[in-house]
């Protein structure tokens, strides 16, 4: 997707575009893997200089129009070293524990109402077979 960033000819409504730079200032990442990433994107690929967009600079220097920049540089710490993948991977396995209980809590909601409606079918079953025995026709 990384090669198709800012080209409005496959990315009419900008989609891609707007969808990358959420994922990496709400991530504070740079790429799928790395800043490096972004050499496969003609747009930031100047023959062999590698630049990236603003959503990979860090908050400080978001501002600055420069500072994705360069970063074939060491000293570059305007953007995210991180790549998107392994920012994203820890984000899942730091909240896993809260995605679980929340998981466990709708089954235990659901096994309940599945209990409810149970006994209120058994409830229900047992008054028509009252109401309609044919031993009351006996009688």
């Amino acid at each position: 997707m990384i090669g198709f960033y800012g080209d409005d000819t496959k990315d009419e409504a900008g989609i891609i575009t707007k969808t990358i730079d959420e994922i990496q200032e709400n991530f504070e990442c740079c790429g799928v893997y790395g800043p490096e990433d972004w050499s496969t994107n003609e747009a930031y690929n100047d023959n062999g200089l590698v630049t990236v967009p603003t959503s990979c600079c860090t908050t400080q220097y978001a501002s600055e129009e420069d500072c994705g920049s360069h970063i074939r540089q060491e000293d570059n710490d305007k953007i995210y070293k991180t790549g998107c993948k392994t920012s994203m991977m820890n984000f899942v396995e730091n909240n896993l524990l809260y995605v679980g209980i929340c998981a466990g809590v709708i089954v235990i909601f659901q096994m309940c109402g599945l209990l409810i409606c149970n006994h209120y079918i058994i409830k229900l079953e047992d008054d028509r077979f009252e109401f309609y025995s044919p031993l009351q026709e006996c009688l």
